[in-house]
């Protein structure tokens, strides 16, 4: 903060911290099943990416938009302002996401294994 309160500089890091995809240890590494189960974390991995690719530029813009216009109360104005579009990145997330974690999405994958097991025979 700078003379009056109002902010000389404001400078937002949007990103996600360290994520490890985390299998469980009764899956055998080289396995089909294995594969199967990394491949859907890792794409679990990519929708969160993708929901905050797209969220980036508009929490940026909505934070700058905020602090320029409230200079008095910015850092609970642009609390609120991340507060909402954390929601609703999160709603987005969870409903991206929930896509993948089907009844069908689960048998398809685990059919992939079957059949790949068959055509080894």
């Amino acid at each position: 903060m700078t003379r009056g309160g109002a902010y000389e500089k404001l400078q937002l890091k949007i990103g996600l911290k360290n994520i490890e995809v985390e299998l469980s240890s009764e899956l055998q590494k080289g396995t089909c099943l294995f594969d199967v189960v990394l491949k859907h974390e890792l794409t679990h991995l990519a929708l969160h990416r993708n929901v905050l690719k797209r969220f980036a530029p508009e929490i940026a813009k909505a934070v700058l938009s905020t602090a320029e216009r409230f200079q008095t109360k910015q850092a609970e104005r642009i609390s609120e302002v991340l507060k909402d579009y954390t929601r609703r990145m999160s709603e987005e997330d969870d409903k991206q996401n929930a896509l993948m974690d089907t009844t069908d999405s689960y048998i398809y994958q685990q059919k992939q294994c079957v059949q790949t097991e068959k055509s080894r025979k």
